[in-house]
């Protein structure tokens, strides 16, 4: 099961099954049949690891850094912080949930994906990217991502201070770069899924729409003829392709919906306290460069993928309206062209 959609989701797949959240199997067979969830394997028991370990490390983290914010912030300002941690806490739990139960539904994904591709002789050139003007911004969400795992992990480390014993020092450090590193990777999961897979669905909607341009592009004489004749074969084809790549925006939709939501209230609820917080000198620099690295990369990152969602709406309105054009231009002319019909039978 090799198709363009597995190999464009391979580098993303990577990620997101080192961090212990992608249990689906088989991706890599020649049969979509082979494409499974199990649950009774050992990565299971690396996923329950790893989640187990983030919980623990990030609980004791946000408790000291609420301490931390209690002693030294203000009373709004504090609670503004507050609820930034609590909010950054809903988004990685609803990422984790709707990774690990909709495991299955993902499954069904790659194996209707799977399938397209076999009816539609759907090929690795007909995948192009021509959107390079967003590489930049891409870039910047990774400077910033980076940065706000920096700045995170450094005053994080300083929380772990273990008097007379520098190996065991060392040991909880390194735990806790390794799980604060977790926790972000958990926190842009839903963009790790999600990016792959549009940029995939959008180019399928562009090659059913270039199949229709090469309609348009020989003259309608071929389609009056095709219509004239009953012969509406390749045209209904196409409208067929259209509804499973329909179907397709619609299965991944039911899997990510919770987490596209959850991502979005983030953004906005950080933003407005990013806001705040430029305005407020009670705010120290280093909590200030947190707050906006974060709401920085969020943002960016959520309005890529919201790009990609909509250029995949778009270009699906325009095939269904060069195929509506078609079939208006197509059906005027067999009405032109084709002779009255007459119930007079002739005298004697």
């Amino acid at each position: 099961m090799a198709s363009v959609m597995v190999a464009h989701f391979k580098p993303y797949g990577w990620i997101c099954r080192a961090v212990g959240l992608f249990f689906v199997q088989g991706l890599q067979s020649r049969s979509v049949h082979d494409v499974h969830v199990t649950w009774k394997t050992w990565y299971t028991l690396y996923s329950i690891v790893c989640l187990l370990g983030l919980s623990a490390v990030e609980l004791a983290v946000a408790v000291a850094n609420v301490l931390r914010l209690f002693y030294r912030v203000r009373s709004f300002t504090k609670s503004m912080l507050v609820v930034i941690l609590a909010v950054i806490a809903v988004r990685v739990t609803v990422n984790v949930w709707t990774a690990v139960f909709g495991s299955r539904g993902m499954a069904e994904f790659f194996r209707k994906s799977a399938r397209y591709e076999k009816r539609t002789a759907f090929r690795r050139e007909h995948h192009r990217s021509r959107s390079r003007m967003w590489y930049p911004f891409r870039f910047f969400i990774v400077v910033t991502f980076f940065a706000h795992v920096v700045l995170n992990a450094n005053r994080t480390m300083r929380l772990v201070d273990v008097a007379g014993d520098q190996f065991l020092e060392f040991v909880l450090k390194a735990g806790v770069l390794l799980f604060n590193s977790l926790f972000f990777v958990y926190d842009v999961l839903h963009s790790l899924a999600l990016r792959p897979c549009c940029e995939v669905l959008v180019s399928y909607v562009r090659h059913q729409h270039d199949a229709l341009r090469t309609t348009l592009a020989t003259g309608n004489a071929v389609a009056i003829a095709k219509l004239a004749g009953g012969d509406v074969q390749d045209l209904e084809v196409v409208r067929m392709n259209l509804c499973s790549i329909a179907d397709l925006k619609k299965a991944l939709n039911g899997v990510w919906q919770y987490s596209i939501m959850a991502s979005a209230t983030a953004v906005l609820t950080v933003t407005c306290i990013c806001t705040y917080c430029l305005f407020d000198d009670g705010v120290s620099t280093e909590q200030l460069l947190l707050t906006m690295t974060y709401c920085f990369y969020s943002a960016i990152d959520f309005a890529d993928v919201a790009r990609l969602s909509q250029k995949m709406s778009s270009e699906l309105a325009g095939s269904i309206i060069t195929y509506s054009v078609i079939l208006v231009q197509t059906s005027d002319s067999v009405d032109h062209l084709t002779p009255p019909s007459s119930n007079y039978t002739g005298g004697p």
